[in-house]
């Protein structure tokens, strides 16, 4: 992982794909993001051999609901 990038994020445990483009990805789920921070999104298992992964960084990040299990996060991050 490059030494920039500040969270290894999973998807499908900690955010899900609701939309993706070839310049941006839409997220959502439980993790909290901080616009301007640095991702590494993470696709697959997790296990190295068998995962992929991409850098983005978090354009927009805002709570949109709230439930017994706590907030759930949406929004935007820009390929890099």
């Amino acid at each position: 992982m490059d030494r920039s990038v500040g969270r290894r994020i999973v998807v499908g445990k900690e955010v899900r794909v609701t939309h993706e483009s070839a310049d941006d990805v839409y997220l959502e789920g439980a993790a909290r993001l901080c616009p301007g921070q640095q991702i590494e999104l993470i696709f697959g298992s997790g296990a190295a051999s068998s995962s992929s992964h991409r850098i983005a960084c978090v354009v927009s990040w805002e709570i949109f609901e709230l439930g017994k299990n706590g907030p759930k996060y949406r929004g935007i991050c820009r390929w890099q």
